[in-house]
């Protein structure tokens, strides 16, 4: 098994309504669309990994408000203070992005146990929005780095900049 250091998880969605440049997603290549990020990633010999979402998944609406009542409660006590996160990039240790990763998959696991077992309080919306920054806080807030070092603004669309990564 090779261990890599460094790598970059990006995430892209298809079938989803794009409230930005209100483009059809339905018929997308994901692989020319993340090229350049590829390339330039290749250059520095950093695996880049793209998830994204199954053409079979159904189109879901825009984000909602369906989360367990902790992370309802964490949002509600932070909104003033943590900006929220859009986690659409995410770099670092393959260590670090597998422990991420491990946290998110448990915590949404065990909401998902527990509506299905009737607890209502658990029901999880169909975006990883919320939880997404919920594990970012709680667990890394000693090891993140996020603002406008990093990506460029949100909805921003700035030709220049000199953030590591480019936001869409």
């Amino acid at each position: 098994m090779q261990v890599e250091p460094n790598v970059v998880i990006s995430e892209f969605f298809t079938q989803m309504d794009d409230l930005l440049h209100h483009e059809d997603t339905s018929d997308i290549d994901i692989s020319s669309k993340v090229a350049k990020q590829t390339e330039s990633l290749a250059r520095f010999q950093v695996p880049y990994y793209v998830l994204t979402n199954e053409p079979s998944q159904e189109k879901k609406g825009n984000f909602n408000d369906e989360n367990p009542q902790y992370i309802k409660d964490f949002i509600f006590e932070n909104a003033n203070s943590l900006p929220t996160l859009n986690l659409g990039v995410m770099a670092g240790t393959r260590a670090t992005l597998i422990e991420y990763l491990g946290i998110m998959v448990k915590l949404i696991t065990e909401a998902k146990l527990k509506f299905k077992k009737g607890n209502k309080d658990y029901q999880i919306g169909h975006y990883e929005m919320a939880i997404s920054n919920y594990v970012a806080y709680k667990y890394f807030s000693d090891r993140l780095v996020h603002g406008r070092e990093v990506s460029s603004l949100f909805f921003g669309y700035q030709k220049h900049s000199s953030a590591w990564f480019k936001h869409k």
